[in-house]
């Protein structure tokens, strides 16, 4: 496990954020959110081991009473893997993205807060550095705990260039001023969603930096 800082530009498509009226004109515009982790217990209990955690930083702009005003994120992507021998993928993967849910003038700033379910998911594949896929559809959608309260996890099919069959899960939930997206990939031969549901359960937020 290591950890690295990276810098991004503050997706470019969502462009800037019209926010006006806002009490943090004399703040400085910068937030930064805990890293989530899984418990040791789940990841073992799912033969998953952590590759990464990333410190991510991205910047972006808003516009308060007329003014624009940088906003710099600082989130944080952590990585787990496991083996998918026999078959045409590197691994199973299993994320967890934590960004704060910094508001102004009673809306959110953050730019992945307004992403809508499919612009979500590529953000994440994208993140993630997933090799390129298509025909991704959804196909199911189920609860499952994510630190004591119930989250909606959507299911996704869909191929890779080399038409392997893959499943995706997405989900997401606010927790302690941070919002917190996990995303699960692997192959549609191996019946790993138990596996993820284990993982979700036991996400740790906050939890330590290295």
């Amino acid at each position: 496990m290591y950890t690295r800082r990276a810098t991004l530009g503050a997706l470019a498509t969502t462009g800037v954020a019209a926010l006006a009226g806002c009490s943090l004109l004399n703040d400085p515009l910068q937030r930064e959110a805990e890293p989530a982790a899984v418990a040791e217990s789940a990841a073992n209990s799912t033969g998953f081991t952590q590759d990464e955690l990333v410190e991510q930083v991205a910047e972006t702009s808003v516009e308060i009473n007329n003014e624009s005003r940088d906003l710099s994120l600082t989130n944080w992507l952590n990585r787990y893997t496991r083996a998918a021998p026999d078959i045409e993928l590197d691994a199973a993967l299993f994320g967890l993205l934590t960004t704060p849910t910094v508001t102004v003038a009673g809306r959110s700033a953050n730019p992945l807060r307004r992403l809508d379910r499919e612009r979500l998911l590529q953000e994440m594949l994208d993140r993630l550095g997933v090799v390129p896929i298509e025909n991704i559809q959804q196909v199911g959608e189920r609860q499952v705990t994510v630190l004591g309260e119930a989250a909606p996890v959507e299911e996704f099919l869909a191929e890779t260039e080399q038409e392997v069959s893959l499943r995706l899960h997405l989900g997401d939930r606010t927790h302690e001023s941070d919002l917190l997206v996990l995303f699960a990939l692997h192959p549609e031969l191996l019946d790993l969603t138990g596996d993820v549901d284990t993982l979700a359960e036991g996400v740790v937020h906050p939890t330590e930096r290295s």
